[in-house]
């Protein structure tokens, strides 16, 4: 696995190949200004990976002593463009990160959690918790009423979403992850 295998992209900026070999298997790549970066495109310019192998990419930050796991490229998909999953995790501050790519066995890579997933599982858990916070503020009204071949409703004032809303916002302000910590 060579330097000259790979580019890197990232909108705004000059196309790189700027990467340095650590080992054999192993590439790395400084990335200046890293909370500029929303999303960065990996491409295999040479498909030269051997047939049951694939390119994992991560992210390592300062002192890059640990690396996350981001995604991989094959040659299946030798281009992905991925988000930038160190953005609102690191300091404004923060000089500089590292993409490390690494060849590796594909039924190994297939096999661990992409940042898209893990950030498409938060983001279903956070709807989740806000939907019950909702419920919760909504049931706080409790006239139920029996409406005729309707069964038990629930009757609220049409401002309601509007008041939740407000105190959603001024709970969020407070305390921007409230609905994430249990309270029953």
């Amino acid at each position: 696995m060579s330097q000259e295998m790979f580019a890197c992209a990232i909108p705004g900026r000059p196309l790189t190949k700027a990467f340095t070999q650590v080992d054999a298997t192993k590439l790395v790549l400084p990335v200046h200004q890293p909370c500029k970066v929303s999303h960065f495109t990996i491409c295999l310019l040479q498909p030269n990976l051997p047939q049951d192998h694939a390119v994992g990419v991560y992210y390592s930050l300062p002192p890059f002593q640990h690396w996350q796991y981001v995604g991989y490229i094959s040659l299946e998909n030798p281009t992905y463009t991925f988000r930038a999953p160190w953005r609102g995790v690191i300091e404004e501050k923060t000089e500089c990160i590292q993409i490390g790519l690494s060849m590796e066995r594909t039924d190994y890579l297939s096999t661990l959690p992409t940042q898209l997933a893990i950030e498409e599982l938060t983001s279903l858990q956070s709807a989740k918790a806000i939907a019950a916070d909702l419920h919760k503020y909504m049931a706080s009204y409790s006239q139920s009423h029996l409406i005729p071949n309707m069964g038990d409703q629930l009757v609220i004032p049409a401002n309601s979403i509007d008041n939740w809303f407000i105190k959603f916002q001024s709970k969020h302000q407070k305390d921007p992850y409230f609905w994430l910590r249990k309270t029953d």
